[in-house]
């Protein structure tokens, strides 16, 4: 005989009235986490046809975040299954972390503490101090011990109703804070280190310095962390917290894809300086309107009347800018048969 259904759902738990406040937090922050992969995935691939040139470590760091968070996406999308699809209307499935302790606290602090490493070895290619990086590599190794502890907690006691009574949260304090703590003394390290690196330098040197300083991306995951830590304290019967937490591990991963993808606007801003200082100057660097540049117009030809030195590169604080003659440009620039020509890159040191 076919069960009754009227008497299965009779058995569930039944559905509270605040049900918008659990349900709410949850959908939301695995919406935007879905959203974030899909700019992330559009930054892999500008980054895959711009800089065909890259070290080999640095594309192993890129593409290695990309999987790793490839495969905290498809996590989530089993969670949010097991949720609103497979257990809809279960409340016993909607307390239940299922997935999240892996493809949150875990896998979001191993993506956050590969990007705070790699500002440490920024941080130490600028001043060349090993203390400095290295106290602040410190936090963030304690930051990801903090979101495995975490995870491994939620793991053990699959339950949402643990963190609204704010039992066991020795792990959630360590991730969070140290989130929050090595994010911020990364972002005004180097922008100090980036401020004061070229001093009474000339003018081009200031704009791309200040082209740099306005691209750091590490105050945005800060804030986000600092969020979800106000939450957390003072709304402790709540899980509006787990919103935001939801999407730190892909604020980490778009950020560090932006600090290797923001080289072309860097590239651009060098060409403008240069073209506002220079009167022989050829812009071919491909504009908004063509498109994204192809892999083998990945650097700036500048043609400038003014002499330069080529026998040594040019150090701009976590950049290097390597200018060396190109012996074809009468060839190539038969419009400027008498202007010295220079080929610029920019790269990672």
């Amino acid at each position: 005989m076919a069960p009754n259904t009227n008497d299965s759902m009779s058995a569930l738990p039944p559905i509270p009235s605040n049900i918008a406040e659990i349900t709410a937090p949850l959908l939301f922050g695995y919406l935007w986490n879905w959203t974030l992969y899909g700019v992330l995935v559009v930054q892999v691939y500008i980054y895959y046809l711009c800089f065909p040139n890259d070290k080999k470590v640095f594309k192993i760091l890129i593409y290695a975040v990309f999987a790793i968070d490839t495969v905290q996406t498809a996590l989530s999308g089993v969670d949010l299954w097991y949720w609103f699809c497979h257990g809809f209307g279960d409340m016993t499935r909607l307390t239940n972390t299922f997935l999240s302790p892996y493809d949150t606290p875990i896998l979001g602090s191993l993506i956050a503490l590969i990007r705070q490493l790699f500002f440490c070895y920024r941080i130490w290619v600028l001043n060349k101090n090993y203390l400095l990086p290295g106290f602040i590599a410190t936090v963030a190794i304690f930051q990801a011990i903090g979101g495995l502890i975490q995870g491994y907690q939620s793991a053990l006691v699959p339950n949402f109703n643990s963190f609204r009574g704010h039992i066991d949260i020795i792990g959630i304090d360590v991730w969070l804070i140290g989130t929050a703590v090595t994010d911020t003394l990364i972002a005004i390290c180097l922008s100090y280190l980036l401020i004061t690196s070229t001093g009474g330098s000339s003018t081009r040197s200031n704009n791309i310095v200040q082209s740099i300083t306005h691209n750091l991306d590490t105050p945005d995951a800060a804030s986000i962390a600092i969020i979800s830590i106000v939450l957390f304290f003072s709304l402790p019967d709540k899980s509006y917290f787990i919103c935001p937490t939801a999407i730190l591990g892909k604020l980490y991963s778009n950020a560090l894809l932006m600090t290797f993808n923001n080289r072309i606007i860097l590239a651009r801003h060098l060409e403008n300086s240069t073209s506002g200082s220079n009167s022989g100057v050829v812009n071919s660097f491909p504009r908004a309107s063509q498109g994204f540049p192809s892999a083998p117009r990945s650097q700036i030809l500048i043609a400038e009347e003014t002499t330069t030195r080529y026998d040594e590169p040019i150090q701009l604080g976590s950049f290097g800018l390597s200018m060396r003659k190109e012996a074809e440009a009468q060839a190539t620039l038969p419009r400027f048969p008498d202007s010295t020509s220079t080929k610029t890159s920019i790269v990672f040191q």
